[in-house]
């Protein structure tokens, strides 16, 4: 009877080898993908998957954008968190994301000094819009990227240019309103 049950007995589960999981990423359905992204052993499997991923909160999670609310993830290493916004830079390029979907500012500025690429940073770069922050980057960024540096010292120079345009109105609005004062008080 042993020799039957072994005989007849269902054969071991295999395990899938290296390149049939790489296959699975590359065929897998966008479940597949992610799970492989977010749990896979292997971190260049991890990578292969985050390189598939569309946006969602995986894709912004795995590339450090996603805050401690939006679900856990299994530990990033530098490489793979560089992969996916690797990634997010490509999904901007195509327009499939716009930034206008970030919509955290400190997510942004994290971008500007961390991103993948140097135009995933220039877009972002291009995004920010607060004075304060801007002026902040702008010395972070001074020996980093150059091109980044030009965006922001721009958004920075023509803030500058808004506010004295702003000081120079209102001063000639009070000097008009106190000439007008001036005129009636004399009896002109």
């Amino acid at each position: 009877m042993k020799l039957f049950s072994r005989l007849f007995r269902r054969s071991p589960k295999s395990v899938p080898n290296r390149g049939d999981r790489a296959a699975m990423v590359n065929a897998g359905s966008p479940a597949q993908v992610r799970d492989a992204a977010q749990s896979a052993e292997k971190e260049a499997l991890r990578i292969a998957a985050v390189r598939k991923l569309p946006d969602g909160d995986e894709l912004r999670g795995l590339a450090g954008l996603a805050g401690p609310g939006h679900g856990a993830f299994a530990p990033v290493s530098p490489a793979l968190k560089r992969a996916a916004q690797a990634r997010l830079a490509e999904l901007i390029d195509e327009g499939t994301i716009d930034f206008g979907a970030i919509d955290e500012p400190a997510q942004i500025a994290q971008l500007v000094l961390e991103g993948a690429t140097s135009r995933l940073r220039q877009l972002a770069a291009e995004a920010l819009e607060d004075p304060a922050q801007l002026k902040r980057l702008l010395k972070q960024v001074r020996t980093k990227d150059k091109n980044v540096y030009r965006i922001i010292k721009q958004k920075c120079e023509a803030q500058n240019a808004r506010e004295r345009n702003a000081a120079e109105i209102a001063k000639a609005v009070n000097e008009l309103s106190h000439g007008a004062r001036t005129a009636q008080s004399s009896g002109l």
